[in-house]
This record gives C-alpha cells, sequence and structure tokens, in this order.
C-alpha cells in the first residue's frame, strides 16, 4: 500500500506525524496485528478487535468518527449499499471513500457510535428475527407484535430490507453484536457475513 492511501484517512494533523514513515507496506502490512501495531505507534487506540478486522481511534477525530480496518467484501458492499442510502437513520454514516491498505484489507472512516446494550429477551428476538429473514425473506406477524413489546418496530423495514438486498454468497448476520446505537437510534453496524479472511491471520 502507497503510505498516501492511509494518511489520506487521517486529520490533518496526523498527516505531518505519519509522512516520515519510509518502510515498505508490503512487509509492513502483511497481517491485521501489523496494522495495529502500526496504527498504536502513531497514536491511535484500538477500541475492539476481532477476526474481521479493528476500530480505530483518535484524539484529533474529536469524537466524530472512528477510523475501521476490515478484510470482508461483503463489509465493502455494505458501506456502499450506506452511501447510496444516507437518508436511514438506522445505517450508519460513512465519511470519505474506502480506502485499499492491500489487496485483501481496507479502512474507512465510520461516525462514532454507542453500544446497544441489550438484554436477553432482545437479543433471542433478535436471533429470531434474523433466521427467519435468512430462511423465509419474511417477518412473521408474531415478531412484528414482540418488537413493538421490545420498542423495535422502527428497525424491521430495514432489517428486512438488508435481508432482501444479501449480496451473493453473504450470509444474513444481524444480531444483537451487530447494532448500536446513535443517541436513542438503532443503527445496523454489519448485516452480511460469509467472507474468508485471507488478511487478517
Amino acid at each position: 500500500m502507497d503510505m498516501r492511501s492511509l494518511i489520506a484517512l487521517c486529520e490533518s494533523q496526523i498527516v505531518t506525524e505519519l509522512q516520515g514513515i519510509k518502510q515498505d507496506a508490503a512487509t509492513v502490512f502483511d497481517s491485521k496485528d501489523h496494522v495495529v501495531e502500526f496504527m498504536v505507534k502513531k497514536g491511535f487506540t484500538v477500541l475492539g478487535q476481532g477476526q474481521w478486522g479493528a476500530v480505530f481511534d483518535h484524539p484529533d477525530f474529536k469524537r466524530r468518527y472512528v477510523l475501521k480496518l476490515f478484510s470482508d467484501r461483503y463489509y465493502e458492499a455494505f458501506v456502499n449499499a450506506c452511501i447510496v442510502h444516507p437518508g436511514n437513520p438506522h445505517l450508519p454514516r460513512f465519511f470519505g471513500k474506502v480506502m485499499k491498505v492491500t489487496d485483501t484489507a481496507r479502512m474507512v472512516r465510520i461516525e462514532k457510535l454507542k453500544p446497544f446494550n441489550s438484554d436477553q429477551r432482545t437479543e433471542e428476538f433478535l436471533d429470531d428475527v434474523g433466521f427467519e429473514i435468512a430462511e423465509r425473506g419474511r417477518i412473521t406477524r408474531m415478531q412484528t407484535l414482540a418488537a413493538e413489546n421490545l420498542g423495535l418496530s422502527e428497525l424491521l423495514p430495514t432489517m428486512l430490507s438488508l435481508g432482501e438486498n444479501l449480496p451473493e454468497g453473504a450470509i444474513y448476520d444481524i444480531h444483537a453484536e451487530n447494532i448500536m446505537k446513535r443517541g436513542n437510534t438503532l443503527v445496523i453496524t454489519d448485516p452480511w457475513g460469509g467472507d474468508h479472511i485471507p488478511f487478517l491471520r
């Protein structure tokens, strides 16, 4: 990766600091761990990481957004779907373009959201609805009533739409861990899964 691609994702205050890096990107960024190491050295905080990627914050971002590293073509498809539907409050807001880190890894700015602290009933409901959408492409009347009782009715149309627009080869993957909050609004953050992970080993 050309370092300018990574630099372009960061605020101008950080650019000066990153411009001094002269290492060969092919050796620096051959795994997720190397990207994480690099970002931490440059003053970023790791907010979380998993098999699919990592999320970084920096004081200069001023809580407006965070930087997400990912290696999943279905997540990139989701980013593009969100950009096409900027008015849907239940989808995250992205800033700028998806930037290439390596042949299989990307970074993008995404709004900073808060955790969705759900209870067991809500988690079970989301699992049930996710299964119904994935298997049958619908939401049952009982699930609609349950959504009303749980205060989740507003989320159902977006859940159904994401199921209807599932990319070929992806799996429907909406559950409580893939939902966060913007104020009191629930936001679906990662609805499609199933890709392999050659970069993030």
